[in-house]
């Protein structure tokens, strides 16, 4: 958070909406860390947490969606948020991030049932 926030005082006169600019950028900066780490610091397997029984596909799965779609399915049903909420944090429209859930949702089913149904 700090580096996003640093970063925002850097460009404070372009931002037109902080909140989800600041969100974006500490994902991107978080996101960005964690590969530098993994590609210098490879973990063991002894040492990864394993995903509860029954979520690895699921887990998969949302590894296939989009970056959009797989925030508005975690922010919307494992955060809890409402859409309009998902839509501000994401930066995008109520609509689009309807369309974003629904497209999600989709695709999850169809990988989920074994198909590789690409409509994002």
């Amino acid at each position: 958070m700090a580096e996003a926030f640093a970063r925002a005082l850097e460009h404070w006169t372009q931002i037109r909406d902080p909140v989800p600019w600041l969100y974006r950028v500490a994902f991107r900066a978080a996101r960005a860390e964690m590969k530098r780490q993994a590609k210098n610091h490879p973990m063991p397997d002894a040492a990864v947490d394993p995903i509860p029984e029954g979520l690895g596909d699921l887990v998969q799965a949302l590894r296939k969606l989009s970056p959009t779609q797989r925030a508005a399915i975690v922010l919307h049903y494992e955060a809890d948020k409402p859409l309009s909420e998902v839509a501000h944090l994401i930066g995008i429209s109520s609509t689009a991030a309807r369309v974003h859930l629904y497209r999600g949702r989709r695709r999850l089913q169809a990988i989920l049932a074994g198909g590789s149904k690409d409509d994002a």
